[in-house]
């Protein structure tokens, strides 16, 4: 992760008190297609393939991350169908999901849930590296 966002997370955390909450994990803006509102998932290392529920309704989606062209986001398709496998969007590449990928999903939390007064940082690319 590039040291902007690295900086903008240490703030977020500083700033708020997120951290009794979450630790301090990896955060990524989600958008829930069903209650169509920002949420944030907080995951110990976002190239991890991760399986998303929706605190607020249920919707479920998914986060992956491609090495070969490094694009990251929602590509499994079907996901109520569970899928063993998914393609990156980009370069195609076929990619084998863990064994366990359905069994601890990641709970997207609405930005309204988040604690009075907190803020989260907007970051371009988290992957980025400054």
């Amino acid at each position: 992760m590039g040291n902007r966002a690295i900086g903008a997370q240490e703030k977020f955390y500083k700033e708020t008190n997120m951290n009794k909450d979450f630790g301090k994990k990896d955060f990524l803006p989600i958008w829930c297609e069903q209650c169509n509102v920002q949420g944030y998932i907080f995951v110990e290392d976002a190239e991890i393939p991760a399986f998303l529920i929706c605190k607020k309704c249920g919707y479920e989606a998914s986060q992956v991350w491609c090495p070969t062209c490094g694009m990251g986001g929602d590509f499994i398709k079907d996901i109520k169908k569970r899928p063993t496998f998914w393609y990156c969007s980009k370069c195609r590449t076929k990619y084998q999901l863990p064994s366990t990928f359905y069994d601890n999903p990641v709970t997207i939390h609405p930005e309204s849930d988040l604690p009075e007064g907190s803020h989260i940082p907007e970051i371009s690319n988290p992957k980025e590296v400054t």
